[in-house]
């Protein structure tokens, strides 16, 4: 069965949804709203954000499916900037409507005992799973893509220390926990192959730190390394670019590289400087490791490259995330398949 609207919606009328009262939002932070919406109560409306908004406040708004009650209903915005963002009061969020075809996933109620009626699918339903049946046709293709760390063939240089001698620290003083921590961590990158014993007369040292969630993270100090590394300015996308061209498409993926920088090889030269000590000996990495000052220019200047045209016409690229935008199915799943081959083709 469907839900019904308790109040109707005309379908070529979306209605206004505003801000009742100003906010602010933190940078780097999303924060749930509740807006006022000119009904009292519907389930299942379909939320379009007002782009706007979303341009000239750089915040991030998304496509949703609500719930009104007593004339409000609940809405995310993220911001990604460095500077809070105010709201002012009566800002236009966006507009709500009825949507044209039943695509709410939750929309099917389990049947009572005493229904013994066949259930109906509708044929929106239907299509949307031959959609999914048709995209994971596509995936299996690229299988191999989503199984493990590839190696990109592409040896990277991105440690000019110019003419500086090495610098060589000793191994910090660790617990006994925190020393099986590093043990485990540096038994598994050797066994991928991504760090190989050393000779090299550099040495940064290894810290264990905490994550937000209180977990260990394994994490090499480069601090001396980086203090003495020419900078590379290769610029990082900027939001609201991004934002601005996520605008008016309704289908997203993304794809994450599994542990990015672990997939590009670092020039023979440069290695030594990646070295790190611990307790038990001297190490350093084959290819680009974390914390190393100009790793992210270094991969963004090789995802963009590899992307080539395929960037801002079909997906954005920010470091390891690549996230495919569409305005149809079927142009989402060309965008798919051709970003899947592109990384195949360059061995990611």
């Amino acid at each position: 069965l469907l839900s019904d609207w308790v109040l109707p919606i005309p379908r070529h009328e979306p209605l206004i949804m505003s801000l009742q009262h100003a906010i602010s939002i933190p940078p780097f932070h999303e924060k749930f709203i509740c807006w006022y919406v000119p009904i009292k109560s519907s389930n299942n409306v379909l939320f379009t954000p007002n782009s706007a908004l979303q341009h000239t406040k750089l915040v991030l708004i998304l496509h949703a499916i609500l719930h009104i009650r007593d004339y409000h209903g609940i809405i995310s915005i993220i911001t990604d900037t460095h500077r809070s963002k105010i709201m002012p009061c009566h800002t236009s969020r966006g507009f709500i409507s009825q949507s044209n075809e039943q695509l709410i996933i939750n929309i099917i109620h389990k049947q009572t005992t005493n229904n013994r009626s066949p259930p109906s699918i509708s044929s929106s339903l239907v299509s949307c799973t031959h959609c999914a049946i048709q995209f994971c046709s596509e995936q299996e293709l690229y299988q191999h893509l989503f199984s493990s760390v590839g190696i990109n063939c592409s040896p990277q240089q991105a440690i000019n220390t110019g003419d500086h001698p090495p610098l060589a620290t000793n191994p910090r003083r660790i617990s006994s926990i925190n020393r099986q921590i590093i043990n485990d961590e540096v038994k598994k990158m050797s066994n991928n192959r991504i760090i190989i014993p050393s000779t090299s007369p550099w040495a940064s040292p290894v810290v264990i730190v905490k994550k937000h969630d209180g977990s260990p993270r394994f994490y090499i100090a480069y601090r001396k390394l980086n203090s003495l590394t020419q900078k590379d300015i290769y610029p990082l996308p900027r939001i609201d670019d991004v934002i601005e061209r996520l605008n008016g498409s309704y289908i997203f993926s993304k794809i994450d590289l599994r542990s990015g920088y672990f997939q590009v090889p670092l020039i023979n030269e440069e290695r030594n400087k990646t070295a790190f000590i611990t307790h038990d000996g001297l190490w350093h990495f084959k290819r680009l490791p974390q914390g190393v000052k100009n790793f992210p220019s270094v991969f963004q200047r090789l995802m963009n490259k590899t992307l080539g045209s395929l960037r801002w016409d079909a997906c954005v690229a920010y470091l390891d995330d690549i996230v495919i935008y569409s305005r149809s199915f079927n142009q989402h799943l060309i965008g798919v398949s051709n970003i899947c081959q592109t990384l195949h083709e360059s061995n990611f």
